[in-house]
């Protein structure tokens, strides 16, 4: 394969690595093309089976194109199987103990580190120890994850090779950017500033404010507004721009926005559409219509939550961040979209909702650029760089720079005074309507208003603690040691209520699973004499040892199951049934094998039937309904539940019917078109004058939280 240098030093020190290692990291800037090394180390193992892991389609499509670009397919690689990791988070451990191959492919690995998707990922890898596995990432620290490092938790630090993105700009592996900050989202500051004044209660404080904020916004008012910025920042009138919003509602209005904002640059705005809301096909369609498009306008395509990683889009001249994060990753990754080795020798940033206040990267890179391109006099490997090419513009600095001084007094003084006696005045007034203190357990109000109160509350003056004792309202509660005392009185009450029996977490009513809890919580901070009080009521501190628990869980499965003929107990049960359903849920993986026979000998069955089975099954079973309903397909309208019931469960499985089964029901009647899957509504991405009744859901929940699916 036709590799660039820096990516052909790393296959080679990734293969020399391999040699007496099992797992091995790269940890290159995005842009500087790493997808091809896993590319060409698959490409060199295509005869062992082989699995590509990434976290979305897009970055599978992009391997694909890869392949395309080194005139190969992916029949070329007969053994290799790719899939994303969230699809790991919907099969059993089961499943996932029976994944075997050879060699595995982590792209964009620290996804990683979220619980959900970790997990899955640690399975596979346990259970494929003599693996090979290659790691690919650009940030591989996950900064709001306790600065955890995916590199040594998965690699064990075995990284091969490293490029920082201040190395791929120095050694010239990636361009030289310019990088424009503007302040769109200065309006949304100057009205959350003024909700502030408004609310603060000292008249003269809340003038000189007022009138802070009024100069603020003159200054703002002279300065260049978005259109004049573009005007002069973009140099390609026909280029390619990526736009990064925050959700659908905002993509839309920016639609509409953007039109006037690049008036002055081009009259002809095309724009294009890739969110997860509307298919993997038609993002396909749009992602390969823009990097075809080759007009005479300027092109834009619109993203939500995706594009951020792993997929370099053809010819782009430059992004625009509307989206502001809080996230290094998501703030470098969208960076690094317009940066791509082999591309755009001058791409632009657009930075228009002051994502640089919060992160002081680029400048970090920067420095780093200087310093490095002064030590190795001005000369990388491959030609002369020129650090003039690399120019960060802040077109509203000084005024960012008052309105965030503003904002911050308002924080630090008078806002915080004012919050604090509005706090004491709307407690008074709740006690005073309703005759008690506010709970946690009520609506989002009163949730809202206790949380502010007890969050609050060690900041109140002496005047504002004595006004609320006058008004029979004490603002500390009690101590933890006279907490757990009441408790403890309460527990034993409820104790010989109920015969001796324990509170159980499993029970219907919630007053006893809360005692219950409480118990989980206080029990390590019970003293000696607590400690006696409650063994002389049969209260038992120290819990059973896992054989014992068990042994009695055995016993009580088989007593109910006898007392059932053979039924297992369900969630649908009664508190006792519903209790030992999940007893035996949760513990059934530590039965002996004794155990589990004598269960099975009693009807409880212990593994549930596979997909294959099930599916298997319901072949049969539809194969059987239509040879006796002359071959008619069952509909889920009919009026025999029976007919509704095979209808919804062959609507909801027909994706996993293999080729053989799908033939089969065919030839008994099952229209072929049965198999097809129904496609969704699309929004025509041109019709920005459109107004949608629903709004699609957006995949926003990766600002390295990933959700399960956290960062």
């Amino acid at each position: 394969m036709e590799l660039y240098q820096h990516n052909k030093d790393a296959y080679e020190k990734v293969q020399a690595m391999f040699g007496h290692e099992n797992r091995v990291a790269v940890v290159h800037a995005t842009g500087t093309g790493k997808s091809f090394i896993a590319l060409q180390w698959l490409y060199a193992n295509r005869d062992k089976k082989c699995l590509f892991l990434a976290p979305t389609y897009e970055i599978i499509d992009q391997l694909e194109l890869h392949m395309a670009s080194q005139g190969l397919n992916i029949k070329d690689f007969p053994n290799l199987v790719c899939d994303i990791y969230s699809s790991l988070a919907h099969m059993s451990d089961e499943e996932l103990k029976n994944i075997h191959f050879n060699n595995i492919v982590l792209e964009e690995f620290h996804r990683c580190g979220a619980k959900v998707w970790g997990e899955c990922v640690n399975t596979i890898l346990k259970n494929n120890s003599d693996a090979k596995v290659l790691g690919l990432s650009a940030t591989p620290i996950r900064y709001l994850d306790h600065q955890k490092n995916m590199a040594d938790e998965l690699f064990y630090g075995n990284v091969a090779s490293e490029i920082s993105l201040s190395d791929a700009i120095a050694d010239g592996i990636l361009p030289m950017p310019t990088y424009i900050s503007a302040a769109y989202s200065f309006n949304e500051d100057i009205e959350r500033i003024q909700n502030k004044i408004d609310k603060m209660q000292n008249s003269d404080d809340k003038a000189i404010c007022q009138q802070q904020l009024e100069e603020a916004k003159r200054n703002l008012e002279a300065a260049s507004g978005l259109p004049e910025i573009f005007e002069k920042h973009i140099l390609n009138r026909t280029g390619k721009y990526i736009v990064f919003c925050r959700d659908y509602e905002h993509m839309f209005k920016m639609m509409q926005e953007a039109k006037d904002w690049l008036k002055n640059v081009n009259a002809n705005v095309d724009q294009y559409v890739v969110y997860s809301g509307q298919g993997r096909d038609v993002n396909q369609r749009n992602l390969a219509n823009f990097e075809a498009a080759n007009n005479n306008h300027l092109k834009l395509l619109f993203s939500i939550e995706m594009l951020n990683e792993g997929v370099h889009v053809k010819d782009i001249d430059g992004v625009v961040m509307l989206r502001p994060t809080c996230s290094p990753i998501i703030y470098l990754q969208q960076l690094g979209r317009a940066l791509s080795v082999g591309h755009n020798q001058h791409p632009v940033i657009f930075d228009i909702v002051n994502n640089i206040n919060d992160h002081k990267i680029i400048y970090d890179v920067y420095d780093t650029v200087q310093k490095k391109i002064t030590e190795s006099g001005n000369q990388c490997t491959n030609h002369r760089v020129d650090l003039s090419e690399f120019r960060i513009i802040d077109e509203l600095k000084s005024s960012s720079e008052f309105i965030k001084a503003l904002d911050d007094m308002l924080d630090k003084d008078t806002l915080l005074a004012s919050k604090y006696e509005k706090i004491v005045q709307d407690v008074i007034k709740f006690k005073q309507q309703y005759g008690r203190m506010p709970s946690h357990h009520k609506n989002d109000f009163e949730k809202k208003l206790y949380w502010s109160f007890y969050d609050n509350k060690e900041f109140f003056t002496m005047g504002q603690i004595e006004l609320l004792k006058s008004h029979g309202i004490n603002a500390f509660r009690e101590g933890k040691p006279e907490r757990i005392e009441k408790y403890i009185l309460k527990l034993i009450k409820w104790v010989n209520a109920h015969n001796g029996v324990m509170p159980s977490r499993y029970s219907d009513d919630s007053s006893e699973r809360k005692l219950y809890w409480k118990f989980k919580s206080y029990k390590k901070c019970f003293t000696e004499k607590q400690l006696k009080l409650m063994e002389n009521h049969n209260i038992k501190i120290i819990p059973e040892t896992r054989t014992e628990k068990m042994e009695r869980l055995v016993s009580e499965l088989i007593t109910w199951a006898d007392a059932n003929n053979g039924v297992m107990p369900s969630r649908k049960s009664d508190a006792a049934g519903k209790k030992l359903y999940w007893c035996f849920k949760d513990n059934k993986e530590y039965f002996s094998v004794e155990q589990a026979k004598l269960l099975e000998s009693h009807g409880i069955k212990m593994v549930k039937e596979s997909r294959v089975e099930r599916i298997e099954k319901l072949v049969l079973e539809l194969t059987a309904w239509m040879d006796s309903h002359d071959r008619k397909k069952p509909s889920k309208h009919s009026s025999d539940p029976d007919e509704r019931k095979i209808a919804y469960r062959f609507q909801d499985n027909k994706e996993y019917f293999t080729l053989e089964q799908k033939q089969r029901l065919i030839a008994v009647g099952m229209p072929a078109k049965s198999f097809e899957k129904r496609s969704k509504v699309i929004i025509n991405p041109q019709d920005a004058n459109r107004t949608l009744k629903q709004k699609p859901k957006t995949d926003d929940k990766t600002d390295d939280k990933d959700s399960g699916v956290s960062q």
